[in-house]
Parts: C-alpha cells; sequence; structure tokens
C-alpha cells in the first residue's frame, strides 16, 4: 500500500528537500508553527468529505501528524536544534557557508 501519510513521495520523501523541511528551514518560528497548525486544522476540518472511511482516516491521521510534528519541532526549538538545521539546510541549498571559498 502506498503511504499517504508519513513523508509521501508527492511530498519529496523523507529526504532533505522534503517540502516540510524546505519550510522548517525558510519560515520563522511563528510562521512554521502556523503552517503546521493550519493544515492540522484543515485535514480535520475536511475530513469524512472526500468519501471512504479510509479517506477519513488518513485526513485524521494526517491531522495527527501536523501535530505531532509541530510538538517535534517546539521541541527541537527548546533544545536549540532547529536553528542550527535551518543553517545546514540553508548551507546545502546555496552551495555553502559563509567561510566556504567555492
Amino acid at each position: 500500500m502506498k503511504e499517504t501519510v508519513n513523508h509521501p513521495e508527492h511530498y519529496g520523501g523523507d529526504t532533505v528537500y522534503e517540502v516540510i523541511k524546505v519550510l522548517e528551514a525558510w519560515l520563522t518560528p511563528e510562521q512554521f508553527v502556523g503552517f503546521c497548525r493550519g493544515n492540522a486544522i484543515k485535514y480535520a476540518a475536511r475530513a469524512g468529505k472526500k468519501g471512504g472511511a479510509v479517506n477519513e482516516s488518513d485526513d485524521f491521521r494526517k491531522s495527527q501528524w501536523y501535530l505531532t510534528y509541530e510538538d517535534d519541532y517546539r521541541k527541537r526549538m527548546v533544545q536549540g536544534l532547529t536553528g542550527e538545521r535551518r543553517v545546514q539546510f540553508k548551507e546545502k541549498a546555496h552551495g555553502g557557508g559563509p567561510d566556504d571559498e567555492g
């Protein structure tokens, strides 16, 4: 069965360029939390409206996924890991850090 909730292929899979990871790197913490919360609300609000129990279940699982991701993000923020990841991503995306001579 094709994965529809945890790092689905159509969102880049579980790579450094997965959409949610790119947004985490580019957005401010406040914007990113709003993104996660907005998606959680979106999926919960539309659950059951696409037809079928499987779709409804997937929507609730997606809603929970975004809430869990937000919670994990906040924990990383407290530990100081999010800013470091943001810098690492930007360095990869732009070909190196400020000390890179290439």
